[in-house]
């Protein structure tokens, strides 16, 4: 974890007595005490997954969840505090920092999930993928126009070669598991552009992942109409949460939901009540 946070010094997390733990978060900054609290939670969560599951968490997965829940966490802070500034009528200071800020990211930082059209459901797939030791998860969901899920999928991948291989299982897995309760219209969303070329080619290509591209082609034939397209990774989000889930929580299958997690993030992006 020390390769992707600044923590404490090893020597500050020794057992020095009872109150030991607050003495700890009393001498750090608050950004730092949230990083400790989380950095325990895990810990004892891959504790409780050797005692009481399958012991099938993995430290690699742990690090990879610690970094997306970080960056959640950020987003969610960010977007509270422009929210409080606003309802209270001092947004000067927050605008001048947009402005400031690269012209590309203030766009990114605005776009989100996009519902499809009505008769239509949208199939969003991402791939969490470890460069180091080719572990990856796949995270799926296909709503409809109202946002409302379908299903939505945490899969184990086998070992892959590089992230592309990886997100065309991804794309895979989620094809074939909406294909299991729905045949109408899908639209295929992913924010890994290469693999959505290659869908999207004529001819044939040359890529080593060739074979999945025709399994994915296949499999879309179980539907009435297909479209693919690359989209970023903020409109994304549900998808990207769920492989990222599967690293920190194994597998998981639901119908018409979404693991509690995340579920915050689901509502967040409907159109239509709960």
């Amino acid at each position: 974890m020390r390769e992707v946070w600044s923590l404490p010094a090893e020597h500050k997390f020794w057992f020095t007595g009872e109150n030991w733990l607050q003495v700890v978060l009393d001498t750090e900054s608050e950004e730092m005490r949230t990083k400790i609290l989380m950095l325990l939670s895990r810990c004892w969560h891959l504790r409780e997954d050797c005692l009481r599951n399958n012991g099938r968490e993995t430290i690699s997965g742990s690090v990879l969840f610690m970094k997306k829940y970080e960056e959640e966490l950020r987003m969610a802070v960010a977007s509270t505090d422009w929210d409080d500034a606003k309802n209270a009528g001092n947004t000067q200071a927050i605008d001048a920092q947009i402005s400031a800020r690269p012209i590309h990211a203030n766009r990114n930082s605005d776009e989100k999930w996009i519902p499809p059209v009505h008769g239509t459901v949208k199939i969003n797939t991402d791939a969490a993928y470890l460069d180091e030791t080719g572990e990856s998860a796949a995270g799926a969901v296909g709503r409809d126009h109202r946002g409302c899920v379908l299903k939505s999928v945490c899969k184990i991948l086998p070992l892959c070669r590089s992230v592309e291989e990886a997100e065309a299982r991804a794309i895979l897995i989620g094809v074939q598991s909406i294909a299991e309760v729905y045949n109408g219209q899908v639209t295929i969303e992913t924010d890994n552009q290469t693999i959505a070329n290659e869908l999207m080619a004529p001819q044939p290509t040359r890529s080593p992942n060739y074979g999945l591209i025709l399994d994915i082609k296949k499999s879309l034939a179980a539907f009435s109409a297909s479209t693919v397209q690359c989209v970023k990774r903020n409109m994304n989000k549900l998808a990207h949460g769920l492989a990222a889930l599967t690293m920190s929580s194994g597998e998981q299958e639901l119908i018409a939901n979404v693991p509690n997690s995340l579920r915050h993030l689901m509502l967040s992006e409907r159109t239509a009540p709960y």
